[in-house]
């Protein structure tokens, strides 16, 4: 009977973290889409651990880290402010500053992935019951859930730049529910704001695609004859001829 217990619990935590995985898929590939090939294959591996790692530690203080006010609300600004910042993010990357590019890419989503995580963990916490050997087989095993996805998610951008600000608006979108949902400041914007709830987080998301389209019209693709390959520059639209 207990065993059955565990097998039952770990499949529901598997279940959970298969849905988690999709944010952090998500969020590492669009931090990552800028790296070369051989340094992004170690973005992924190192972020995806220290996601795990973050999370493991973070299930035993997440419910009484949302008791905490403002905390989430400041999580939030902090996610929005990322949000951003990636869709600043230049295409050049010298070869020499690759790996200090690495580890600033690794800082960033485990940062970004720490303040997205905390009410998600209460819910792990909540079926596994405080088992540490359950949280963290149902963590391992999104691991490779993780690499795939931002694999995936990484060549789709590629392929569909438009992606990179639909990423960035899902970013701000789940920024904008941490604030919400703050014991401190949820109620102040129930109270105030009560007919603009609903609105605001629209608002959000069409800043963000409006700024990442206005992002992406700088980036126009120069011709290198002398290599016989493109590199991309920035250039003003109204430069283009």
């Amino acid at each position: 009977m207990l065993a059955d217990s565990f097998v039952t619990d770990l499949l529901k935590l598997i279940l959970i973290n298969v849905v988690l995985s999709c944010d952090n898929a998500l969020l590492i590939a669009l931090v990552c889409r800028n790296l070369p090939p051989q340094v992004q294959k170690k973005a992924y591996w190192w972020g995806s651990i220290g996601t795990v790692v973050l999370k493991v530690g973070l299930t035993f203080v997440a419910a009484k880290l949302l008791l905490i006010p403002y905390l989430q609300a400041a999580g939030g600004l902090m996610l929005g402010y990322i949000a951003v910042g990636l869709l600043r993010q230049g295409e050049d990357r010298p070869v020499m500053q690759q790996q200090s590019h690495l580890w600033k890419a690794v800082q960033t989503i485990m940062i970004a992935d720490l303040v997205m995580s905390i009410d998600n963990t209460v819910a792990v916490a909540a079926i596994a019951g405080g088992d540490l050997l359950l949280i963290s087989i149902g963590f391992v095993i999104s691991v490779p859930l993780i690499l795939f996805g931002a694999d995936v998610v990484t060549k789709l951008m590629e392929r569909i730049p438009s992606l990179i600000s639909l990423s960035a608006a899902f970013l701000g979108y789940a920024a904008w529910e941490m604030v919400r949902k703050d014991r401190a400041v949820g109620p102040m914007l129930t109270e105030h704001l009560a007919t603009l709830e609903v609105l605001i987080p629209w608002l959000i998301v069409a800043s963000l695609l409006l700024y990442g389209r206005k992002q992406a019209a700088r980036v126009v693709t120069v011709p290198f004859f002398k290599s016989g390959h493109h590199r991309k520059r920035h250039v003003r639209p109204d430069r283009e001829r």
